[in-house]
């Protein structure tokens, strides 16, 4: 695969942050239910805080983009 361990370990525990995969202890790793909306929005609010638009940004990340 070309990815050591604990880049594969941490990139799972993002993926399963953002509800893209179920981790299952004692089973597996599932795809989940396929929702990208939290993807979209931590983008979004990432996007927002570091200041690269302000496009969809609500009035709070808005500001705190501006800073």
């Amino acid at each position: 695969m070309g990815a050591s361990r604990s880049s594969a370990r941490e990139a799972i525990k993002t993926f399963s942050a953002l509800d893209i995969v179920e981790v299952r202890h004692g089973h597996g790793t599932y795809v989940g239910r396929l929702s990208l909306a939290a993807l979209v929005e931590s983008l979004t609010f990432r996007g927002c805080s570091a200041g690269l638009t302000t496009s969809g940004c609500s009035p709070s990340w808005a500001r705190s983009a501006r800073r």
